[in-house]
């Protein structure tokens, strides 16, 4: 039994933000349910709010982690949790006005704006830290549990404090996934978020530096933000990943100088895009027909995946509000998704389910 004190204000703030009722587990599964003060008393993990985001989280798998922020000069974290047996480390800040989730809890109706500037700088500082970008802050180390060495501070920051540390917020409609482009594709999104890139370091670096930095960044969002933006396709394989690299560099060192350039690198958006120019490279010029036939079929894909990714919140939202065990089944007789269908969709709700 966990000893849980509220003598500290960020402890108490810490169990406010929690859910009356929430899933907890010895292990990283969370399969059990309960009120929260039995869940922090016994769990080793507990679930987070599933209404809002109240911590922004990093996850550090490597040794030292507990000190990586001050080394890359990022704010003091309201809370870090080590694994004394790895020395592998949970790093969170406190946000002094959580961001809403979209969700059913909320109606569906919150601000986009808040939760995309969110997104883009966790994925920033998790850049920053070496952090795991598939870490999905769906649930968190129980701080008052005796198997971590728990680090509170009484810290709270705005998203706009946190923002001035991250490298990734102020351009996160370049580098990272744009949330309002439905990309056909692994190449397509590639293809779209390395060329705008490009589009920025072309004039920042000499013509060597700017290559090398091109095919380095082409590479790590492959090996980054690909698997987990496509995690039933997983990365593309270095060669595609080359080509793509090497036919932006041509294109941008042969027209870098052109009249309107610099106008290349705004975001068009999905049926919104700029006629393609006749002077690409015909490699380049074919992936981008390529993405642009796509387009159309990826639009109707996407629309109704996310319909179905909708109607699998819903069921979970309320079999939670009815304390009903989360099964497959229960999911499918629910939202009226195949069973099978539900198998595409693991990762909404692997951090709930319950084992059968």
């Amino acid at each position: 039994m966990h000893n849980v004190t509220m003598c500290s204000p960020p402890k108490e703030r810490f169990i406010e933000h929690l859910e009356e009722r929430l899933y907890y587990g010895v292990g990283k599964q969370l399969d059990r349910y309960g009120d929260k003060v039995e869940a922090l008393q016994r769990g080793n993990y507990v679930q987070l709010s599933r209404r809002e985001h109240a911590y922004l989280g990093v996850d550090l798998d490597y040794q030292g982690a507990a000190t990586r922020w001050e080394e890359v000069n990022l704010p003091e974290p309201t809370l870090i949790l080590i694994n004394p047996e790895t020395g592998h480390a949970n790093v969170f800040w406190e946000l002094k006005v959580p961001v809403l989730k979209a969700c059913r809890m909320n109606n569906n109706n919150v601000r986009g704006k808040p939760v995309k500037w969110f997104k883009a700088i966790q994925k920033g500082f998790t850049k920053v830290l070496d952090g795991d970008f598939g870490y999905t802050s769906a649930s968190i180390k129980n701080p008052f549990s005796s198997n971590w060495i728990v680090i509170w501070r009484d810290k709270q920051y705005s998203l706009e404090e946190l923002a001035e540390y991250s490298p990734e917020e102020s351009t996160c409609g370049y580098f990272m996934r744009d949330e309002d482009v439905d990309f056909a594709g692994r190449n397509d999104e590639l293809f779209y978020v390395i060329r705008k890139k490009a589009y920025q370091l072309v004039f920042k670096l000499d013509s060597d530096l700017f290559d090398a930095r091109v095919e380095e960044e082409a590479h790590a969002y492959n090996e980054q933000t690909i698997p987990v933006n496509w995690p039933d396709r997983g990365p593309l394989p270095r060669s595609e990943v080359q080509g793509v690299a090497r036919g932006i560099i041509r294109w941008v060192h042969q027209h870098k100088y052109d009249t309107g350039f610099k106008q290349r690198a705004k975001n068009h958006g999905v049926m919104k895009l700029p006629k393609i120019d006749k002077s690409l490279p015909e490699d380049v010029k074919e992936i981008a027909t390529m993405c642009r036939q796509a387009r159309g079929a990826a639009y109707t894909h996407q629309t109704r995946k996310m319909n179905t990714e909708q109607k699998i919140i819903n069921a979970i939202d309320s079999l939670c509000s009815e304390q009903m065990p989360i099964t497959k089944k229960a999911i499918s007789t629910l939202s009226g998704v195949s069973v099978r269908n539900l198998n595409n969709y693991k990762y909404l709700y692997k951090s709930y389910i319950n084992s059968n």
